[in-house]
């Protein structure tokens, strides 16, 4: 895989990790067509690109949870591009909250987003990707939360687990092929972004919440800001291990045990291990 100079889509773009995915693209010269939900996010995000050194950057509002929205930003990439390099179906939600009280507006926005964001990312890109002469990365985002169970954050938990099944039967289905597309699925742990402040994003359609949210969604705020990784440190591993094909991406190595401890629970039929800081401990700390 070549990056330098090539070409690539970006969603959840207006902050976060997809900021920083745009900008160390555009450290590598890339021409950037940039999504989000978030219009100032998006203009931003272009003006610090553009800054950094991308070849072209441009925006385009997006709500992945639907899939037309989708399909118009891959007509505009194709439109604009030869071809397109590199797609990281990167935006996310995280409603918060036990599962008991969860609501079923809560399991439809997240399974909307995070899921089905990815799977119309797939859909939309990967036919043209497949019949362009160069080689292509799709990079979907995940979580840690999509290899270990996370009390108090079922819903998000289910959504990452699903994210991390997808890209690995996508990855199969392309191996089998000899697609020259590869798949990467980053799934990093606690980071500095405003993850738990995405509420303001929700749909009035889906308004309801989990009663018990604040109090979970105030922890996981400080488990976010006790990240020892930048947005920026988490970018430049993802597109390093995207150049090199590399399938998982597991940006903090300090939780590589407890994903080996999930996955012996699940050899040995035993218990789900829990794991330390939970959004579920303690909330009200």
């Amino acid at each position: 895989m070549k990056l330098q100079g090539a070409s690539a889509v970006i969603t959840g773009a207006g902050s976060g990790i997809g900021r920083a995915l745009a900008l160390a693209s555009a450290r590598r010269s890339m021409g950037l067509l940039l999504a989000d939900v978030s219009e100032p996010g998006l203009a931003d995000t272009q003006r610090l690109a553009a800054a950094a050194g991308a070849a072209v950057v441009e925006t385009q509002l997006c709500d992945v949870s639907r899939a037309s929205d989708v399909k118009k930003l891959a007509d505009v990439a194709f439109d604009r591009f030869d071809s397109v390099a590199l797609l990281c179906n990167n935006a996310g939600v995280a409603p918060a909250g036990p599962l008991l009280t969860s609501t079923a507006a809560d399991w439809r926005w997240v399974m909307n987003v995070n899921l089905m964001g990815v799977v119309h990312g797939i859909q939309s890109f990967l036919p043209r990707m497949l019949e362009q002469c160069s080689a292509a990365q799709i990079v979907n985002t995940a979580s840690v939360a999509g290899l270990i169970p996370v009390g108090g954050m079922a819903a998000y938990t289910a959504s990452k687990h699903a994210v991390v099944a997808t890209s690995e039967c996508l990855h199969l289905e392309l191996a089998a092929s000899n697609a020259d597309v590869g798949v990467s699925v980053l799934c990093p742990a606690y980071v500095d972004t405003n993850l738990a402040d995405c509420e303001k994003l929700r749909p009035a359609e889906l308004a309801e919440a989990n009663p018990k949210s604040q109090a979970y969604l105030k922890r996981l705020g400080h488990a976010l800001e006790s990240g020892r990784l930048s947005t920026d440190a988490i970018a430049e591993l993802t597109l390093d291990a995207a150049q090199a094909r590399r399938f998982y991406v597991l940006p903090h190595p300090e939780f590589k045990s407890a994903v080996a401890a999930r996955m012996q629970a699940v050899i040995d039929q035993g218990m789900p291990p829990a794991f330390a800081p939970n959004p579920s401990t303690s909330p009200e700390a």
